[in-house]
């Protein structure tokens, strides 16, 4: 899965799903199926339950700056996930 990264430090995992429809729309039934569609993707990739998943839109940032992004907590993250390093956290690397 692309723009999925893994934090070390607090054990957590996140993916960057971008500008999700959920942003664009005030019908709620629309931003709930937005959710709920990402939400069971990355649970399913992370192999968690669904109601693991936290997700929150990132405000501050040079490169990630309204983007949606779901994490978990995990010990075991998938092979594919990328490894930040230096004891940066998961909130440090998406507001850089």
């Amino acid at each position: 899965m692309e723009n999925t990264y893994y934090s070390p430090a607090e054990k957590t995992l996140f993916w960057v799903a971008g500008y999700t429809g959920d942003l664009n729309t005030i019908q709620v039934s629309e931003q709930v199926k937005y959710l709920v569609t990402h939400g069971t993707t990355f649970a399913e990739y992370a192999n968690v339950d669904m109601g693991e998943v936290r997700t929150d839109v990132v405000r501050v940032s040079r490169r990630y700056k309204n983007m949606r992004v779901f994490w978990t907590v995990t010990e075991t993250p998938p092979a594919d996930a990328f490894e930040i390093t230096n004891n940066w956290t998961m909130w440090n690397w998406l507001t850089d």
